[in-house]
């Protein structure tokens, strides 16, 4: 049986509390040991190895990629098609400046590079039956058209002597005593002798000219060839020369004439009206067979271009024509690859999957190059730099384990990561030489902010 001390005992409040708080007191001193004496959770494993040393250094979280897209040359800005917070995949367009000249430049290059490429095409093939037989058509046009002409300058030469000789005895015999003789004479007197004399002089050697044109073309024939058709052209250009120089001296004669009895003013205006009509229709002759020979030099031009095609088409490509010819093709194409260069820099493109952080500019604002646009929250794995002595840098390689712990979590929380860069080469760090590592967190956390200082140890083991 309990007897009346026990129950008062264990049945007492103060008692009863006494024996709880001990009780308690020893449930949380045996939590705390069991704790103090384990591994953090979230502690990496590391090899059953000794570790020699443990470098240590400190850094800040920062994404593996760079955040804050820019445009990479200046321009209006035509399109912004994101908002802040909306999630973006890789490669998704963000915004644009104005690209219009840009795609224009790129389309006249696009079509530069596949006629070259046609031409290239073109020479391995071979010349099609069609456009061989389109040349050889052109070239059989050029050729009759060249060959009437020559038919039309013997009927020029003729009709143009024809012309001349009987303008000369109509507009100007009338006015001389004997005019096809050595020694005309004129029927009418002027105030300038020497001008008579001059006019006498040039009516025998007109006479002549005339006599040598005629003899000139009495040599001609259907038969004539294509040069001596030429020929003939020529000359007679030489000899409406001499007409027309005479023509003029008969102008200035009659200027000066004289009225008289047998030869009176009315006689002088009609005259002088007759030497206009004579120099007028010389100098339409003149145009006439100069327009003819230059018809036919342009004619035979057309003849040896439209042969130097023919031959062409005909002729197969050698192999240094090939190969200046893919030289344009490849020229072609690099001026369309500069083009997208060009546009490629007037777009922004997501590089990495994300969410859009901050957007800096405006539809029609006009932004420099080179200058944050809009700021990305990366989806990747987070990373940290951190620096360490030369001495510690080489015997820290890459894919080494490591432990991370941030400041806003305390030293209980620990982050594995891995080493994935080591610097060769030293950066001054508050004057002091030191080498940049980089580690990168092993997992993704949403734990794990960028911006958050960081401790980064590294067993060095054996």
């Amino acid at each position: 049986m309990i007897s009346l001390f026990e129950k008062n005992v264990f049945r007492h409040p103060i008692i009863l509390g006494s024996f709880a708080f001990v009780i308690f007191t020893a449930l949380g001193s045996g939590a705390y040991y069991y704790q103090a004496t384990s591994a953090p959770r979230d502690t990496p494993h590391i090899d059953d190895t000794t570790i020699l040393q443990n470098i240590t250094s400190t850094g800040i979280v920062e994404p593996a990629q760079n955040p804050d897209l820019a445009f990479e040359t200046s321009g209006r800005v035509t399109h912004i098609d994101v908002v802040v917070g909306q999630p973006i995949s890789q490669g998704q367009l963000l915004a644009s400046v104005d690209t219009s000249a840009l795609v224009a430049s790129r389309a006249q290059a696009a079509a530069s590079q596949k006629a070259e490429q046609a031409t290239l095409d073109a020479m391995n093939v071979g010349a099609r039956q069609v456009d061989v037989d389109a040349k050889q058509t052109a070239r059989d046009i050029a050729s009759q058209t060249l060959a009437n002409d020559y038919v039309n300058a013997l009927d020029v030469t003729r009709d143009s002597y024809g012309k001349a000789y009987g303008a000369i005895h109509t507009y100007s015999d009338s006015l001389f005593s004997n005019p096809d003789s050595a020694s005309p004479s004129l029927v009418f007197q002027s105030s300038n002798s020497q001008n008579v004399n001059d006019l006498v002089s040039n009516r025998v050697v007109v006479g002549n000219e005339l006599a040598t044109w005629k003899q000139e073309i009495s040599t001609l024939s259907d038969d004539s060839s294509s040069s001596d058709r030429v020929e003939a052209l020529t000359r007679a250009n030489a000899h409406l020369d001499v007409l027309r120089a005479y023509g003029n001296q008969l102008l200035e004669t009659l200027t000066n004439a004289v009225p008289s009895t047998n030869f009176n003013s009315v006689s002088i205006a009609g005259a002088y009206t007759s030497a206009n009509a004579l120099r007028d229709l010389v100098g339409a002759l003149i145009s006439v067979t100069q327009n003819q020979s230059q018809r036919i030099k342009n004619d035979t031009l057309a003849v040896q271009s439209a042969t130097a095609a023919l031959h062409q088409i005909t002729a197969p490509a050698t192999t240094q024509d090939i190969a200046a010819q893919e030289a344009r093709v490849e020229a072609a194409a690099a001026q369309v690859a500069a083009a997208n260069a060009q546009i490629a820099k007037a777009i922004i493109v997501a590089p990495f999957d994300g969410t859009v952080a901050s957007i800096h500019a405006n539809v029609g604002d006009i932004v420099a190059a080179n200058t944050s646009a809009i700021s990305l929250s990366p989806k990747s794995a987070l990373q940290v730099h951190a620096y360490v002595s030369a001495k510690d840098a080489v015997s820290i390689s890459v894919g080494a384990r490591s432990m991370i712990t941030l400041d806003a979590y305390g030293t209980h929380r620990v982050f594995p990561a891995t080493v994935t860069i080591v610097d060769h080469a030293p950066t001054m760090q508050n004057g002091v030489p030191a080498y940049k590592i980089t580690l990168q967190f092993d997992q993704d956390d949403p734990a794990i902010g960028i911006g958050m200082n960081a401790n980064v140890t590294i067993p060095i083991t054996h």
